[in-house]
């Protein structure tokens, strides 16, 4: 078992490995020979450019006959029509994928459809999960300096409320 320092600097090891790993994923330029398309910056930038390339590009439905979408990105917005998309309704998100047949036209070769109450759904959803998991954790483990993270004797409760999750019956199994 490793002793508190050493605990220590394996920890900070592991999140020096962890930090220098994002900073070089970041890093990473795209490669278009690993299926790295044209997309949203691209376009926007210098679409013509990428006439009778493959891009892969998403942007919210603005027009249905026919299919439109709206790019944006950092550097500004576009609208691109979309050829052979799947039935859409406006103010959907589409994700397209196929050949750039001129600077605003796409042939849709691939395709995925959301809506937007979906975005908001997922980060709310997990939003919650991670704040319950999080009401758990505190619940039920607490932080010894000497030994770093241990169980809890009792479930933590804050004016005799339990917190992040109720266990009303193991609270017996503490009393006796």
């Amino acid at each position: 078992m490793l002793t508190s320092p050493s605990r220590g600097l394996a920890i900070v090891v592991c999140l020096g490995a962890l930090l220098g790993l994002f900073v070089w994923f970041g890093a990473l330029e795209p490669a278009p020979d690993r299926h790295h398309y044209p997309g949203g910056d691209e376009l926007v930038t210098d679409a013509e450019r990428y006439v009778g390339q493959d891009v892969e590009t998403s942007g919210t439905v603005v027009g249905t006959d026919p299919v439109r979408i709206e790019v944006n990105s950092e550097y500004g917005t576009t609208e691109l029509r979309v050829v052979d998309a799947p039935p859409v309704e406006k103010g959907q998100n589409l994700r397209v994928f196929g050949p750039l047949t001129d600077e605003t036209t796409v042939v849709a070769e691939g395709t995925l459809v959301r809506d937007s109450w979906e975005f908001a759904y997922m980060y709310g959803i997990s939003a919650l999960a991670a704040l319950w998991v999080l009401l758990r954790a505190i619940r039920h483990w607490r932080l010894d300096p000497s030994v770093g993270v241990v169980p809890r004797d009792r479930p933590l409760t804050v004016w005799g409320l339990t917190i992040g999750g109720a266990d009303a019956s193991s609270e017996d199994e503490y009393d006796g």
